[in-house]
């Protein structure tokens, strides 16, 4: 059976989801953590050029950070898509206090409020060609205007 090489499968999918060799390296660092084990930018450089395959170990740690079967990783023709394990819990890639959660459910809980927030951090609106009814950008106006003038500070 044919299979493809493990390096072209990390390029692979790394292209799909605009993930970079240190955003990996990243991705990985919980796992391998937990694994006991190191995996640092020179070991992913090495699998993701093809200079050197992956132990079992760190194969495994690829397919959880990557949320994909080591079989698929492998080369095998088989569905990517990792099967969930019974006890595999799956670390947050970038863990939050408490108080970012709340924030983070807060955004999530006031729709009608996450416009302005976007505003605020200055991330695009995604929706920026939909006219919006929303009290919340005038506030944001204003503030940003009464900031201008010196009557408010950030």
């Amino acid at each position: 059976m044919d299979r493809i090489h493990t390096s072209i499968r990390l390029r692979q999918i790394m292209e799909e989801r605009g993930i970079k060799q240190a955003d990996l390296v990243r991705m990985c660092a919980p796992f391998a953590r937990e694994a006991g084990i190191s995996m640092g930018k020179s070991a992913i450089s090495q699998y993701v050029t093809g200079k050197s395959l992956p132990a079992q170990r760190q194969l495994t740690i690829l397919g959880q950070a990557l949320n994909v079967s080591e079989a698929w990783l492998m080369g095998f023709d088989v569905p990517r898509d990792r099967a969930p394990a019974k006890a595999e819990a799956v670390p947050e890639p970038f863990p939050l206090t408490a108080h970012e959660k709340r924030l983070v459910t807060a955004y999530r809980d006031n729709p009608t409020m996450q416009p302005a927030v976007n505003r605020l951090l200055g991330i695009p609106d995604e929706s920026a060609d939909q006219p919006r009814n929303d009290p919340a950008a005038d506030i944001i106006e204003t503030l940003r205007e009464l900031e201008k003038e010196g009557a408010v500070r950030k």
